[in-house]
């Protein structure tokens, strides 16, 4: 499996057959390796006591903290005194009375989450309990009124890591979801990656600025970004690495995610007819048709979603495109390119209140960006049952 090419090698190539591309993975050029990792996860906090007035709610459901976090920047030190705790996915904080400011706990009274232990025995037996998670697809810090893309907008998307042997630096050629707080989601081709110099070590969640530490962003700080191992992939069975079939897998950790404002779980979709002819956003890592370096926020990408045809017609001389894939992009100069390979692709629902994922970003042209030349994803729908009888073997 070859890398794609580098900003001027696409340059250089101005002359081929646009028709005719060459199909690439949106990573780099790595092969299957083992998994390890020296980071931990952090379990949620427990529920704590709020101030006389104030009553332990939802963030999303407490407007007056949200109106806040719009106005002005809070530190990360009393977000964390407005936390009340977690309940499944959601983050609770204390919330005041109508009209009122916000009541901060005492640091006291706000326990520091304890530590979770890296699990080290084999993944659970599987249950007739549905392994997915029933509240997803929501951002916390989603404000109804406006189109906020910063900090916890989307905070689904994983960073999957790779360890140089060598200096044990590492580097995040792909990207994945957040399904679960055990499982990311993400393409064969990520979880089948490595070099001689590079393996699969753990996956990191909950960042949206590579160059930043902390995340501030519209009024708030997100706690620090989570490094947790892989503890084992699995990868659908009938992968085909040459034509990029099922390219589907699952990155199972050793610790569970500590569900917080930056991190939450995506809702996966279980059917997307009618997607086609309608836009839907890709968000992760990685360069967009025309940057020659990635930037470190977050990239959050607006993309048709076109007809399967298309994408069998640019491709045929290549490779095969068949229904269990998506055709998205195909306008000059916006593409996902190198770095994006295993992204979600997610839409809103039809109330406009939650996010499903409907594919994975797979492969496309080595003239990333070009009019008229979309890429192909893997559709999330064709392989929901898969994804739900795997997260609990």
């Amino acid at each position: 499996m070859s890398a794609g090419p580098s900003p001027a090698a696409e340059a250089d190539s101005g002359d081929a057959d646009a028709a005719v591309p060459s199909k690439v993975p949106r990573s780099v050029a790595y092969t299957l390796g083992p998994t390890d990792g020296a980071y931990g996860g952090r379990a949620a906090g427990n529920e704590v006591l709020c101030a006389p007035g104030a009553y332990c709610a939802p963030l999303a459901q407490c407007r007056t903290i949200l109106d806040l976090l719009d106005r002005t920047c809070l530190s990360g030190e009393k977000l964390a005194r407005l936390s009340c705790g977690s309940r499944g996915s959601e983050t609770l904080v204390c919330c005041p009375p109508g009209g009122f400011s916000p009541i901060y706990l005492s640091t006291a009274a706000a326990a520091a989450p304890s530590a979770a232990p890296v699990v080290t025995a084999p993944p659970p037996v599987a249950t007739t309990a549905d392994p997915l998670p029933a509240k997803c697809g929501v951002p916390h810090l989603y404000n109804w009124r406006s189109r906020y893309t910063g900090v916890g907008s989307q905070p689904w998307v994983a960073r999957v890591g790779f360890k140089k042997a060598d200096s044990g630096a590492m580097e995040y050629p792909c990207c994945g979801s957040i399904i679960s707080e055990r499982v990311i989601l993400t393409a064969a081709h990520c979880a089948l990656a490595k070099t001689a110099s590079h393996k699969l070590s753990s996956v990191r969640v909950g960042e949206y600025d590579a160059t930043t530490d902390p995340d501030c962003s519209t009024g708030f700080c997100a706690r620090p970004p989570q490094d947790i191992p892989v503890d084992h992939v699995v990868v659908h069975p009938n992968y085909e690495r040459a034509s990029f079939r099922h390219d589907v897998a699952l990155l199972v950790l050793k610790a569970p995610i500590a569900f917080s404002l930056s991190a939450q779980p995506i809702c996966i979709s279980q059917n997307v007819a009618g997607v086609v002819g309608q836009r839907a956003k890709l968000v992760g890592w990685g360069l967009t048709a025309g940057q020659a370096a990635v930037p470190g926020p977050q990239q959050q990408l607006d993309l048709p979603v076109v007809e399967l045809e298309t994408c069998a017609q640019v491709y045929e001389r290549v490779v095969p495109v068949t229904s269990d894939q998506l055709c998205v992009g195909g306008e000059p100069g916006r593409d996902a390119c190198s770095g994006f390979g295993g992204a979600p692709l997610v839409s809103l629902d039809a109330t406009g209140s939650r996010y499903y994922q409907i594919a994975i970003v797979s492969f496309g042209s080595t003239k990333c960006g070009v009019e008229g030349v979309p890429s192909v994803y893997t559709r999330v729908d064709h392989y929901a049952e898969w994804i739900r009888a795997n997260m609990v073997q």
